[in-house]
């Protein structure tokens, strides 16, 4: 008898509540910051989600909650922290993180802040998120 080893991708779910941002800073050389984080998985399922923006503001409290499909293949949450420009819709990349889903998923649920790194590895704040799988 021949033993089938084909991969097994689960398909999951990610609540991921936005709570807040801390000390939040932009590229630019004014201090004001109008922030947005834009949430997504990888390969496989791809989900992304962005939240409000916030006018002007470093520290932004959101409380918003989105539901967020991957797949075990590729189990990573990206945030990214955007800035959106003043005369119009467009946004600048400020920073990012990563965040491992398995390791969500082996504690349950997570509650923590998260350092987001400019491209250049320094820090631009923190994101406060609460993260469930379900």
């Amino acid at each position: 008898m021949t033993k089938c080893s084909l991969p097994l991708y689960l398909k999951m779910s990610a609540q991921v509540t936005v709570i807040e941002g801390r000390n939040l800073k932009n590229n630019d050389l004014f201090d004001k910051i109008d922030p947005i984080f834009k949430l997504y998985t990888g390969h496989g399922i791809t989900s992304k989600e962005k939240t409000s923006a916030k006018k002007n503001d470093t520290n932004p409290v959101y409380n918003e909650t989105f539901t967020l499909k991957y797949d075990n293949s590729h189990s990573e949450l990206h945030v990214e922290l955007l800035d959106r420009e003043m005369m119009g819709l467009d946004t600048d990349k400020v920073g990012s993180t990563i965040v491992s889903l398995q390791e969500v998923a082996s504690l349950g649920s997570v509650d923590r802040w998260y350092t987001l790194q400019n491209k250049h590895g320094k820090s631009v704040g923190e994101v406060h998120l609460l993260i469930n799988i379900v």
